[in-house]
């Protein structure tokens, strides 16, 4: 089996990660996609008020049913809690190790962007995160720096789109229907999401 990872906070899931991992599933053939939820992200700052973002049960609640929600036709795509599960920063390589434990036949493929493939030597034990799965830098544009082996390198395009600008869109009352699922723009409405930065 071959399986996908593709991390992050989702708040909220937008259609860019969804192409991301259908493109994945395409250029890799992969069975399936894992979207990993964090509970909080070690690099993760908050892009308007520069606090970090500290996560809360009902922030989690709320990101797993937009998951739930943009997943809802995406067969191949499927939701694994176990960094919302283990609580704490969400380091990748105590996820990786997890997933190994869970998944022992399967080959896994980590899924970053080029913002993520410029500061992974950052991250907490890179070395291993290597060995233990093969990570696969989609290229953005923006950034021009070539991708060295062992990583793999991906050409896309995806949309525009990132989840703190559709906060922000939210925020001054602007649409988000061309950047989320009909379903999760529905939830964001129905549950006054994001209405405060």
């Amino acid at each position: 089996m071959r399986i996908g990872i593709l991390g992050g906070s989702f708040d909220p899931v937008h259609n860019g990660h969804i192409a991301l991992s259908k493109t994945a599933i395409l250029k890799l053939n992969l069975d399936k996609v894992l979207f990993v939820p964090a509970w909080q992200a070690p690099h993760k700052h908050h892009k308007f008020t520069k606090e970090v973002q500290t996560a809360t049960l009902e922030n989690a609640k709320h990101r797993v049913k937009m998951l739930e929600l943009a997943l809802l036709h995406f067969e191949k795509g499927e939701i694994c809690n176990l960094e919302l599960e283990r609580k704490g920063i969400s380091f990748t390589v105590d996820t990786v190790q997890a997933l190994k434990k869970i998944y022992k036949q399967a080959q896994l493929f980590l899924l970053i962007g080029q913002d993520n493939y410029n500061i992974f030597e950052s991250w907490r034990e890179p070395k291993t995160i290597l060995e233990l799965c093969s990570v696969v830098v989609f290229r953005r544009c923006g950034y021009d720096s070539l991708i060295q082996k062992p990583f793999i390198a991906i050409e896309v395009e995806l949309p525009n789109i990132s989840s703190s600008e559709i906060r922000k869109k939210i925020c001054n009352g602007l649409s988000i229907k061309d950047d989320v699922s009909e379903e999760v723009e529905k939830y964001i409405s129905e549950n006054v999401l994001y209405k405060k930065i």
